[in-house]
C-alpha cells in the first residue's frame, strides 16, 4: 500500500512529463537506475544495450519504468558497430520523435577477449560516431550528459590507484575533452553539456572488475576499501542537475567532498 501510495504520489508531480531520454548501458548499474529516476519524473525512456542475453533486465528496468506512467523502448545495439547505430537511431526516431535528454553512459576497456584498442574503440570512436548521429534529432534547450569517472576526468593529475584501469581512464578523458570540444556547436542548438564524474559504483562492469582485483591483491584492498557509491546516487544526481540551471560543461562530481580523488 505504501509503495502503491508513492507512486501515485510522483505521477501527481511530474516535471519532466513527456520528456525523451535516451540512456546507453540501461540495462544495469547506473544506467538502469538512471532510467527509473527519470521515469520517476514523468520522462520517456530510451534505453540501449548491448547484450541480447540480458534483455531480461532491460524488461525488469522496464517495469519500474512503466509504474509511473511513462515509456520504456529496449534497443539492443552495440554502439561500436555502424550497422547497430544506424539501425539504433531508425528505432529511436521511428515515432518521429526528438530527444531532451541524451546520456552516455555505457563504457568499456575491461572485456576479456576483446582486441587490441578496445577502450580507444568503445570509449571514443563509438561514444563520439554516436553522438554525432544522435545530435540532429535532439530539441533545442536539451541536455547531453556524459557520465565518467574520478580517475577518468582527472586522468595525468592523480595517481591511478589501479593500474590496469590507467588505459581505460585515458581514452575516457580524451573522450570528454572531444565532448567539451563541441560545446560551441551545441550552443548553437541550445543544447547543453553536462559532465558526471563520479568515484566507484557498485553494480557496475568496474565495480566487478576492480572488486576481483582487490581479493588478488591485498595492498589495493587497503587503499580501495569503500565505500562505494550506489548506482541511485549518481542517478539521483544526474536528474537534479538536469532540472537545474548550469553552465554548458559544467562538472557534476558525486560521493566526494575533495576536488580531486584521493
Amino acid at each position: 500500500m505504501t509503495i502503491e501510495l508513492g507512486i501515485l504520489a510522483r505521477k501527481e508531480r511530474q516535471p519532466l512529463r513527456n520528456k525523451n531520454v535516451l540512456i546507453t548501458g540501461s540495462s544495469r548499474g547506473v544506467g538502469a537506475a538512471m532510467a527509473k529516476r527519470f521515469a520517476q519524473d514523468g520522462a520517456n525512456i530510451f534505453g540501449i544495450h548491448g547484450d541480447p542475453a540480458k534483455e531480461h533486465r532491460q524488461i525488469e528496468v522496464a517495469k519500474v519504468v512503466e509504474s509511473y506512467g511513462g515509456t520504456f523502448k529496449s534497443i539492443c545495439a552495440d554502439i561500436t558497430e555502424p550497422e547497430d547505430r544506424s539501425r539504433l537511431l531508425q528505432e529511436a526516431i521511428e515515432g518521429g520523435q526528438k530527444f531532451d535528454t541524451v546520456i552516455f553512459n555505457a563504457s568499456g576497456g575491461l572485456e576479456r577477449g576483446k582486441p587490441p584498442g578496445w577502450a580507444e574503440k568503445i570509449n571514443i570512436e563509438a561514444q563520439l560516431a554516436l553522438l554525432e548521429r544522435i545530435f540532429p534529432y535532439m530539441n533545442p534547450g536539451g541536455i547531453i550528459v556524459y557520465i565518467t569517472s574520478d580517475w577518468a576526468h582527472y586522468f595525468g593529475e592523480v595517481e591511478q590507484e589501479w593500474e590496469e584501469y590507467g588505459p581505460i581512464a585515458e581514452t575516457k578523458y580524451r573522450a570528454e575533452q572531444a565532448f567539451r570540444q563541441r560545446i560551441p556547436v551545441f550552443r548553437e542548438r541550445e543544447i547543453s553539456l553536462l559532465v558526471v564524474s563520479a568515484g566507484i559504483v557498485e553494480d557496475t562492469a568496474m565495480f566487478t572488475f576492480i572488486t576481483r582485483a582487490i581479493r588478488k591483491n591485498p595492498d589495493l584492498a587497503k587503499r580501495l576499501r569503500g565505500p562505494f557509491l550506489k548506482p541511485e546516487d549518481v542517478a539521483e544526481a544526474v536528474v537534479e542537475m538536469c532540472q537545474t540551471p548550469f553552465e554548458s560543461g559544467f562538472t557534476k562530481h558525486v560521493g566526494t567532498t575533495q576536488t580531486k580523488p584521493l
